[in-house]
């Protein structure tokens, strides 16, 4: 009997010492089954932490994009501005030149004109005078050629008579029948 007491209750003792290991075992499973679970949410609590990150930085790139977006709108408008600016500051001053440039002009040819006119009157007052000294010349040369003609003999005027002589009578008789438009001015 003491063998089979023995028996059984060494049987019984391996079986409470496996019921225990297993036990053991099995809680321990069961704590690594808590820790995993636990690991398992700190894994959940860190996506969503991590997605809440990412949405945030998502959302400020959005906002920053948004502002830069409107800084070069701001910074287009500027600069197209200026130009216009430019281009109006360029287009008056080119119409100033050319209102100047045309003054000018303008005067330049007023001036030119009333040159020539000067000149051209002054050509005409030098032609009217070589017209009365060429027939005047004419004239006297005509008497000569009457007072020869008419006296029949060749009477050596001077070149140098005067109208007074000529109308006085001069080197012949005959000199005072010429006709008054022979010796008038």
């Amino acid at each position: 009997r003491a063998l089979a007491r023995t028996t059984p209750t060494s049987a019984m003792g391996c079986v409470t010492a496996k019921h225990m290991v297993l036990e053991k075992e099995l809680e321990g499973l069961r704590e690594i089954g808590g820790i995993n679970a636990e690991a398992l949410s700190q894994v959940g609590d860190l996506k969503t932490s991590h997605a809440e990150d990412v949405t945030k930085t998502q959302e400020l790139n959005r906002q920053e994009i948004m502002e830069l977006n409107e800084r070069i709108t701001q910074l287009v408008q500027v600069a197209s501005e200026e130009h216009r600016k430019a281009q109006e500051a360029h287009s008056e001053d080119l119409r100033s030149l050319h209102e100047r440039y045309t003054k000018e002009v303008r005067k330049l040819q007023e001036d030119e004109h009333n040159q020539m006119s000067k000149e051209l009157m002054r050509n005409v007052e030098e032609v009217r005078k070589l017209q009365a000294e060429y027939r005047t010349s004419l004239r006297s040369l005509g008497l000569e050629m009457r007072m020869m003609s008419a006296a029949g003999s060749y009477c050596a005027p001077a070149m140098g008579m005067q109208k007074e002589e000529i109308q006085g009578g001069g080197c012949s008789a005959g000199m005072s029948s010429l006709p008054p438009k022979a010796t008038g001015p």
